[in-house]
């Protein structure tokens, strides 16, 4: 079965769909092209505005990746950053600021709160870098206590790396 859009497209090039993500980072609609009835302009989780493109450089947040003429289930996975330009998404943003501030309610001193927040963007990325950050967070929520331990994995867990998560949560 081939949709209209699929013929426009050139037939059987896979494309990427576009993506309706609120600024809290709940999926509203990972196919507004394909399935524009589920469009909504404020999210219904949160009440949190809708955004389908870049804040950094106007890119669509890509959505669902069809293959034409093929219809199955959604693989979509809120993404951190952009595609197209590099950018935090206002979602990702804003839970590593939520993540800076639980570091500065701990009981760890100054110099490791600050190392800690320093840290924290680098998590999200698959970098050498996010390795030794994960390593240095996983020792502070060692010794964190289990509220600031399932606080911070609650924040964390949908913006780091998958190779972050195997540190910071085994």
């Amino acid at each position: 079965m081939f949709f209209d859009d699929d013929r426009q497209r050139g037939g059987d090039q896979p494309w990427y769909d576009e993506a309706l993500v609120c600024a809290n980072g709940h999926t509203i609609n990972d196919a507004v092209k394909l399935r524009p009835i589920h469009n909504k302009k404020f999210c219904t989780a949160c009440g949190a505005a809708a955004i389908a493109k870049c804040t950094g450089c106007g890119a669509a947040i890509r959505g669902d990746y069809h293959v034409s003429g093929v219809i199955a289930g959604s693989s979509f996975q809120v993404p951190a950053y952009c595609h197209e330009c590099g950018a935090a998404y206002p979602w990702t943003e804003a839970r590593l600021r939520a993540a800076s501030e639980l570091i500065e309610l701990s009981e760890a001193d100054a110099g490791e709160q600050k190392a800690l927040k320093e840290a924290l963007p680098a998590l999200a990325g698959d970098t050498p870098q996010a390795k030794v950050a994960a390593t240095r967070m996983r020792r502070f929520l060692t010794g964190a206590g289990k509220q600031v331990g399932d606080t911070m994995k609650q924040l964390l867990v949908d913006v780091v790396a998958e190779s972050v998560k195997k540190i910071l949560f085994p």
